[in-house]
């Protein structure tokens, strides 16, 4: 865990036991999330076994979209490897949800869009959702100062595939 005091500027280090290695995570967006954790992660699975051939989408905007980041790691990291070996094991017995045991051929897709969000991990937490999240973009708008903070210079990074949006005078928006 990553802390963030912004008003003295000092950053305080601290461990989670859901990411492993030098991953670590800005303290206010972990605490957000963790506080609703166990119940979005616990629809995602119910979710994820009634319709196993369906993808999980995460978005948000701004503090949505660092939760959705962790979200969406969380889940492709500590859930979707027991789901997916769960629903795409043919022959099993499965009693929850009916669904006419049918099974999904594929494991679940995980994928995540967010816009205008800020950084949430340091560069570890970088690696780690790029190689776990390959359907990741992250929609900013250069003018935005939300997508610059927490500062690369304390150590922060983003993960994802940046799409760059454009607004011209006439309101047309562009994508780079």
């Amino acid at each position: 865990l990553f802390g963030l005091s912004l008003s003295s500027g000092i950053a305080r280090a601290a461990t989670t036991k859901h990411f492993t290695g030098k991953v670590k995570l800005h303290g206010g967006f972990w605490l957000a999330y963790s506080e609703i954790r166990q119940d979005v992660q616990r629809v995602l699975r119910e979710k994820c076994l009634e319709f196993p051939d369906h993808g999980i989408y995460f978005t948000g905007h701004s503090l949505g979209g660092a939760l959705a980041s962790l979200a969406a790691a969380d889940f492709e990291i500590n859930s979707a490897p027991r789901i997916n070996a769960f629903i795409t094991e043919p022959g099993s017995e499965r009693d929850d949800p009916p669904r006419n045991n049918v099974y999904a051929n594929k494991p679940v897709k995980t994928c995540l869009y967010t816009f205008g969000a800020p950084r949430v991990g340091n560069s570890a937490w970088q690696i780690l959702v790029d190689r776990k999240i390959t359907n990741y973009f992250r929609c900013v708008i250069w003018s935005d100062i939300v997508t610059d903070s927490p500062p690369k210079s304390i150590g922060f990074a983003h993960p994802g595939q940046r799409v760059q949006l454009e607004f011209s005078a006439n309101g047309s928006l562009s994508i780079n």
